[in-house]
């Protein structure tokens, strides 16, 4: 007896596998109660002891490494009393194109 494969891939869990077995099933977001996140990947700092514990390695640590901004002219970020621009369209900046190629062909 073979499965449909809509079946097979829309209800894995449930119909394939018994209460015990989805116990012992890597939980995902998916699989998880309302709010449950899980994370994306990040790195390992160090490791878990025995007894529960973790113990930080130094040589796993992040470091940045930044330049020296101290004779750096512009700022880092934006004030709130910088004045809005409106952008042009692309049919203003196709008319102005135009309008500079005509005059450098006459």
């Amino acid at each position: 007896m073979s499965i449909p494969l809509q079946l097979y891939a829309r209800n894995f869990a449930s119909k394939i596998y018994g209460a015990s077995k989805k116990k012992r099933m890597p939980l995902s977001p998916k699989r998880a109660r309302k709010g449950f996140y899980k994370g994306n990947g990040c790195r390992s700092e160090g490791r878990h002891t025995s007894k529960g514990g973790f113990v930080m390695d130094k040589e796993k640590l992040l470091e940045l490494v930044v330049p020296d901004m101290s004779g750096f002219k512009l700022m880092p970020y934006v004030a709130n009393a910088t004045p809005k621009q409106k952008y042009p369209l692309a049919a203003d900046l196709y008319r102005e194109m135009a309008n500079k190629s005509a005059q450098s062909a006459q």
